[in-house]
């Protein structure tokens, strides 16, 4: 029996299983059976709306941005009716309609509740649109529920978009390239061009304002002014501009040359936009003024020089439009000036023909001018008008290069010359006013080539600018009827300064005339990081090339790496070293540089070894520089190419040329001296090169009495010996060499002598390497030479006797004391310390009773020659 109960529950299972038969019974094959109670008493839930709030949205504006979303909760009741995975559809319609909804976002879809989940939000917005509109009335439906789930009581909801607030005008901001609310610029002294345009109550007059907002980046500071780009206009070709007033309102005339058939009348709304366009050939000057508080212009055109043919004169009409005067023809005209003097206006054309009416002055008599008078003048260049003391001047300059300038003072309804100003040739005068005094600058004309190439440079370029004094940027933006959208223009001013990613916002405020700001009301200045903001990395000037020595142990050396201009961020920089890497470790590794950190440094130990090792060169190579968080590498830090390596030179080690000293067998030689005058003795010594054995090199010997001796005991050059070279050259690889001396012979008994070899000094060959090899021991590398004794040199003793016939001795008994038989011994060759000699006599015929002693000793000091 399957229990009821009132408690949601999911599907649920168990298991029937036949087990422990009675005797005799056997189990088949299906035992087991599973019963499955499905979801009951709503466990899939019943899905509803929480509430049936009736929502009231605005469309997005700047103002209204969160009103403009409905926020609605979709929930499953019972709270224990949530068993599995459901979805159910809605729909936002009108009333009365079936049709997705156009006016709010999303309109149609599904709502999934997963396991477990027992409620989920929808956010309905309403949409902006550019139709004012009354109140519109929606309705939400949840419908067709599936996963076992079913539908609540609360399946609708309204929704009224109330009517649109901003009949008279929607602006909204947006750069000229994309409809964005954000503009990417570089630092370059750029212009960031930004479209303000209105939506909505095209036929009324409103203004909006725009103000730059820093935030990271800031204007400029410190009360100092610039001049800026405010507004560019592109034309084929430009001649000039001219500007007046009409009421407070300021008006721009731009002149197109040809091949352009019009010029353009612009006014001034926050920024210059067209007003009008009218038809003028080859316009070249214009100048304005006003006469009883209307505005006129006079418009200089045609010819085919420099000059004009004509001048046209305007009024402008409130209308906004340009209403032709009158047309006063003057051939090459180039300067057209007014003036008023006692409640009269007058015209001064200048023209550069070569009659004697440069100068012509027309009289404004009411709706057109007449001419007044003319002064009889030729070549004039240009001329000036001030006033002083209630009386008008004129200074004029000519272009005969012997006439000064001349100055009219207005008298008598006319111009009258007073004198003479002394300067001459000026093309361009200005005069300006400051109390009671009058200043004139002037300047000579340009030559004709530069002339030429400034206007072609205008032909060219083809772009007329305005510009305004930068402090803050902001402005007010006027839209007659039927305006609909107008550039502006944000400076992007360059300088030096390395900066990280700045950015301002440019936005919308105060609109005017009824008009509301949209949703998009700001646009997003983004400067990209600037001027190596991260930094160039480089080795210091004093480590790129660093010599250092190989000690009897591993040593340390550091290498300077900078980070130049500019500290933002943390960096870091791989290195590689090439070359001798085995004499050094380790051979790469990475740097980091932190924030504001401008030093850092490269760590090499210079390993020690025993082996002989020429000098030796290891580059140390910046490879890669990572700025963290810039995922641009061309933003981010750089490596200075001219500084990325270090050379880093380990000096000769170990004496790779070789240690030089003499060979063990060497260091002390006996040797007898020759016997005849015609013979000699060599003796040979080794010089023996240990360690390295590169390059050939020359051993230098000296030769001097071994002075430890006795003045007696030392030998003398060239007497006693002959070394053959005191230069010894050995060839690389060479590990040992010989020194030949030569042991003079000679008469003279001589005791033992010595003298000493030394090795003073040894060098490369031909070599242009930095290391050199070296004396084992300096000043110590003695190999001593020992000449034994030679020559008798501790004498010949021979009896020195008189000998009868057969060579005996004649003695004879006799009483004492001439009983004495003395016998002279002497000493022959050499004399050279004391000798004691020792006799016997031998027992021939006599016997010892005849004579005595029988035996004794002589002794003979150093010199003694007999006794």
């Amino acid at each position: 029996m399957i229990f009821d109960d009132e408690t949601p529950e999911g599907d649920e299972k168990f298991q029937l299983i036949l087990t422990n038969p009675s005797l005799g019974l056997e189990l088949g094959e299906n035992t087991t059976a599973t019963i499955t109670i499905l979801a009951n008493d709503d466990g899939h839930g019943v899905l509803s709306f929480n509430n049936s709030d009736h929502f009231f949205l605005r469309e997005q504006t700047a103002i209204h941005l969160m009103e403009s979303v409905a926020v609605l909760n979709i929930i499953r009741e019972p709270p224990q009716g949530i068993f599995g995975t459901v979805t159910v559809q809605y729909l936002v319609s009108e009333i009365n309609s079936s049709e997705p909804s156009v006016d709010l976002t999303p309109s149609q879809g599904y709502i999934v509740l997963e396991e477990g989940v027992r409620l989920k939000t929808l956010h309905i917005s309403a949409i902006l649109d550019e139709e004012p509109e009354m109140d519109e009335h929606f309705i939400v439906t949840l419908f067709n529920p599936t996963g076992g789930a079913r539908l609540g009581t609360r399946v609708e909801t309204m929704i009224t978009v109330l009517q649109n607030q901003a009949p008279l005008g929607l602006f909204s901001i947006y750069p000229v390239s994309n409809r964005t609310n954000f503009l990417i610029i570089e630092e370059a002294n750029a212009t960031a061009y930004l479209k303000v345009s209105r939506t909505n109550g095209l036929n009324t007059s409103v203004s909006i304002e725009w103000e730059t907002q820093s935030n990271t980046a800031f204007g400029i500071r410190d009360g100092i002014n610039v001049l800026s780009i405010l507004q560019s206009f592109v034309e084929e070709s430009v001649s000039g501009w001219c500007f007046f007033t009409s009421g407070e309102i300021l008006y721009g005339v731009l002149l197109h040359v040809p091949p352009a058939m019009f010029s353009t009348v612009y006014q001034w709304k926050g920024v210059f936009v067209p007003v009008e366009n009218f038809t003028m050939w080859n316009p070249k000057s214009c100048m304005s003024y006003k006469i009883g508080g209307s505005s006129y212009l006079v418009i200089s055109h045609g010819g085919t020089g420099q000059g004009a043919s004509d001048n046209s004169v305007y009024t402008f009409m409130p209308g906004r439009r340009l209403l032709w005067m009158q047309t006063l023809s003057v051939l090459d005209t180039r300067h057209v000036k007014h003036f008023t003097v006692e409640k009269e206006d007058y015209l001064i054309i200048v023209s550069h023909i070569t009659g004697s009416s440069s100068i012509q002055i027309f009289q404004w008599n009411k709706n057109m001018f007449l001419l007044h008078h003319q002064l009889p003048l030729h070549g004039v260049l240009n001329i000036n008008l001030f006033p002083r003391g209630g009386s008008m001047y004129m200074l004029v300059s000519l272009s005969n290069t012997s006439q000064n300038m001349l100055l009219y003072q207005w008298l008598n309804n006319e111009f009258r010359r007073l004198h003479e100003v002394p300067e001459k040739e000026v093309k361009h005068m200005e005069s300006w006013i400051s109390g009671s005094d009058i200043y004139l600058i002037t300047a000579k004309g340009i030559q004709q080539k530069t002339t030429k190439e400034f206007t072609e440079y205008m032909r060219v370029c083809s772009i007329a600018k305005a510009f305004v004094v930068k402090g803050i940027s902001s402005g007010e933006l006027i839209f007659d009827p039927g305006d609909m959208e107008v550039v502006i223009a944000v400076n992007i001013l360059d300088d030096i300064i390395p900066e990280e990613e700045e950015c301002f916002r440019v936005w919308l405020k105060n609109p005017k005339g009824g008009a509301e700001i949209g949703s998009h009301g700001f646009v997003n200045i983004i400067i990209p990081s600037n001027d190596n903001a991260y930094g160039v990395i480089a080795f210091a000037q004093n480590s790129l090339f660093k010599q250092v020595e190989e000690m009897e142990q591993d040593s340390l050396i550091t290498l300077n790496v900078e980070r130049l201009v500019g500290t933002y961020g943390r960096v870091t920089v791989e290195w590689i070293a090439n070359g001798s890497i085995s004499d050094v470790f380790p051979a790469s590794g990475m740097i980091t540089f932190s924030e504001g950190q401008a030093l850092s440094m490269i760590t090499l130990t210079i390993l020690a070894d025993s082996a002989a090792e020429l000098s030796e060169t290891v580059t140390i190579t910046l490879t890669h520089v990572t700025t963290v968080g810039v995922q641009d590498t061309t933003r981010g830090a750089i490596i200075d190419p001219k500084k990325s390596r270090a050379i880093l030179t380990i000096l000769p080690s170990d004496s790779p040329h070789g240690v030089i000293g003499w060979h063990t067998n060497s260091l002390f030689v006996k040797v007898t001296e020759p016997e005849g005058q015609m013979n000699s003795t060599i003796v040979t010594l080794q010089i023996v090169r240990e360690q390295g054995f590169v390059g050939e090199i020359a051993v230098q010997l000296s030769t001097e009495p071994n002075l430890d001796l006795p003045l007696s005991n030392q030998a003398t050059e060239n007497e006693d010996y002959i070394i053959e070279k005191k230069t010894i050259n050995m060839k690389e690889n060479a590990t040992i060499t010989s020194v030949m001396i030569t042991i003079l012979p000679d008469n003279f008994p001589e005791l033992q002598e010595g003298f000493i070899i030394n090795i003073t000094d040894v060098k490369l060959i031909d070599s242009l390497t930095r290391g050199q090899p070296s004396v084992k021991r300096v000043g110590l590398e003695i190999a001593e030479i020992a000449i034994e004794e030679n020559d008798d040199a501790r004498g010949i003793f021979s009896f020195s006797v008189t000998k009868d016939k057969i060579g005996t001795v004649v003695g004879y008994e006799v009483p004492p004391p001439h009983n004495i038989l003395k016998l002279p011994v002497v000493r022959q060759a050499g004399r050279f310390g004391s000798a004691v000699l020792y006799w016997e006599a031998i027992l021939l015929t006599a016997g010892f009773e005849d004579f005595t002693p029988s035996s004794g000793n002589l002794t003979f000091a150093d010199g003694q020659v007999g006794t």
